[in-house]
């Protein structure tokens, strides 16, 4: 039988052959090993969320790694992992006693002693944004069937699923818990009693929306969209109330005040701008990129993501920066 193995002139394995064995050996040893390993930090905080009860503030990268920082300390408390990474949104409850990340999974922790609540769904599937009610209870997400699924978050179990949604399209509970808003191509509110359509606010496909919150009173419905523009809308009447100044970049994050009358808005290639949307005038907070912005429950401060981990408080009473709040040492 003809053998396809070199052999030294001894009659032993060729040294190329040793050698390229014992690298794969190496290589396998390797990867065990990484697989066993959190992931490693990445550049940029894109996700964060100020607990309603303001103790806590999470934020986390793309790869699924989450930092808990204590807000009367400004000192990181936890570290968490979402299972399959990919981490796209984090939100907590309005009561303050769960956490939700979306991304590769969704799952969910509890700010108690950051155990680990539950997954929803199967890990592996993706959902683009996780949103809570105001109840606590009812989690509405987004799934990579382009569909709006509402689940409970005490049984664990989906109620109810609405097509259709862009999957990296945000959602938002109006603050009494009748309307769900839905960016995608056709931004449009729904009513959660029957899982029908209300209205469109638009009835042309371009540009895409992606961000979008109630204002506090439920009134009016802030978005962010692909053609750099931050807008109010008449929830009544799906009226186009106000626009900023366009942007050169994706309106990629939206926020609004407590007060109701600050709008946050972030752009995805950089930028931060705070509007106020009764007098329309506009500040640049920082140039920096984050595709999230958000402001503490108090009104003290507008959080956004960093390089390496880090996050930037914007002092509003002092209007400049305010503490910087660096992840825990590996």
């Amino acid at each position: 039988m003809r053998t396809t193995g070199r052999r030294s002139s001894r009659g032993g394995v060729s040294p190329a052959v040793t050698v390229a064995v014992a690298f794969l050996l190496a290589s396998a040893v390797i990867a065990i090993w990484l697989a066993g390993r959190p992931p490693s930090p990445t550049p940029h905080v894109t996700a964060i969320a100020f607990s309603p009860d303001g103790q806590f503030l999470a934020g986390g990268d793309r790869q699924g790694r989450i930092v808990i920082w204590r807000m009367d300390s400004l000192q990181p408390v936890r570290r968490l992992y979402l299972k399959g990474g990919g981490l796209n949104t984090l939100a907590f409850s309005p009561d303050s006693r769960r956490l939700a990340a979306a991304g590769r999974s969704l799952q969910l922790w509890s700010p108690v002693d950051w155990s680990e609540i539950g997954v929803l769904g199967a890990v592996g599937n993706v959902f683009g944004t996780a949103r809570f009610g105001p109840d606590g209870v009812l989690l509405a997400s987004v799934n990579a069937q382009e569909q709006i699924e509402i689940w409970n978050t005490e049984k664990g179990t989906r109620l109810r699923t609405i097509c259709c949604m862009a999957l990296y399209g945000d959602v938002a509970f109006s603050p009494d818990g009748s309307v769900l808003a839905a960016g995608g191509h056709w931004p449009s509110l729904w009513d959660l009693r029957t899982g029908s359509r209300i209205r469109r606010l638009v009835e042309t496909r371009e540009p895409t929306f992606g961000p979008v919150c109630f204002r506090p009173d439920g009134r009016v419905l802030a978005t962010g969209s692909q053609d750099g523009k931050a807008r109010l809308w008449d929830v009544d009447t799906g009226r186009e109330l106000l626009s900023a100044k366009p942007r050169r970049a994706y309106v990629e994050s939206v926020g609004f005040h407590p007060d109701g009358q600050l709008l946050a808005y972030g752009l995805r290639d950089g930028g931060v701008w705070l509007w106020d949307t009764e007098s329309g005038s506009e500040r640049e907070v920082t140039a920096a990129a984050t595709s999230n912005v958000s402001f503490s429950p108090d009104g003290r401060w507008l959080g956004f993501g960093l390089a390496g981990g880090r996050v930037q408080l914007w002092d509003l009473a002092a209007a400049h920066n305010g503490p910087v709040l660096s992840p825990p040492a590996d």
